[in-house]
């Protein structure tokens, strides 16, 4: 009893005024009727939009902290990413 009382403290109570002023927010934007006709996938993409890394960019734009773009341990990373 104990822990749940304190996980509902810490998850509920004591954020619940940052939790309604967020909701607010959202609702402004999303009425809460449409939630219901689009998977969490479909929300997350138009809050987001498309998910697409750019491997080019991030490697030329790379800054190695106490390695080189030839070390071999950067060369493995980008062999993994690309």
């Amino acid at each position: 009893m104990y822990v749940k009382l304190y996980c509902e403290a810490k998850m509920i109570t004591e954020c619940e005024a940052q939790l309604n002023a967020f909701l607010r927010g959202f609702r402004t934007i999303i009425p809460l009727n449409y939630l219901g006709a689009i998977s969490p996938s479909e929300l997350s993409f138009a809050i987001s939009g498309p998910v697409e890394i750019d491997v080019k960019q991030m490697k030329e734009t790379c800054l190695y902290d106490g390695y080189k773009s030839d070390s071999e341990v950067a060369i493995w990373f980008w062999e993994v990413v690309e």
